[in-house]
């Protein structure tokens, strides 16, 4: 790559760097639709938390909409706001997801 080169992407490396990454992306990631979930857990509005272990895929239902998550939070994460890992215009919600290692984290 040439100075001018570089100096030229230099604007567009800053303002991708300046751009948060979603929430999700530090929790796991929202699987296509078509994905394949373990499991469905329904979120009423009784709901307080739910469970999951770290890399599982499960679709997480609210009311008429509906999203599936691959499961993939760093060892120190026990608990994930679910409001931080719907997608964007999804039902607000306080809900806790509490987060079990996953079996392949597990020393045998």
């Amino acid at each position: 790559m040439t100075k001018a080169t570089f100096l030229a992407a230099a604007p567009l490396l800053a303002l991708a760097l300046a751009i948060p990454a979603h929430a999700a992306d530090t929790y796991g990631t929202v699987a296509p639709a078509a994905a394949s979930a373990g499991r469905v857990i329904d979120v009423t509005p009784d709901t307080r938390y739910v469970n999951v272990a770290n890399g599982e895929t499960v679709t997480i239902r609210m009311g008429g909409d509906s999203f599936t998550w691959t499961v993939a939070t760093g060892s120190n994460v026990d608990a994930v706001p679910l409001a931080s890992v719907a997608p964007a215009g999804s039902p607000a919600t306080s809900v806790l997801v509490y987060v079990a290692p996953g079996a392949s984290y597990h020393n045998s």
